[in-house]
């Protein structure tokens, strides 16, 4: 996930805006994506997810979308800006 950001990156160029591969946590569950972020601006694409405590299940990451897929999701929020109309 990070190779990807790290090429999703230059559509940012001239931006606030950042790509990167980040891990967010609630409750219940831990999803690792991709996520376009700035200070007024927040668009994260989950790629898996596994439960947050320490169960049998806690080591099993349950997949959500291919990287490529939510990778194409960010690369289409940064072509057209959905945020700046």
């Amino acid at each position: 996930m990070e190779t990807v950001a790290e090429k999703l990156a230059p559509l940012t160029e001239g931006t606030t805006l950042t790509v990167r591969a980040t891990r967010r946590r609630s409750l219940l569950r831990v999803t690792e994506g991709l996520e376009v972020v700035d200070n007024w601006t927040d668009v994260f694409e989950p790629v898996r997810w596994r439960w947050w405590w320490i169960s049998p299940l806690a080591d099993r990451w349950s997949e959500v979308q291919p990287v490529q897929r939510a990778a194409s999701h960010i690369g289409s929020f940064l072509r057209e800006r959905p945020d700046q109309v």
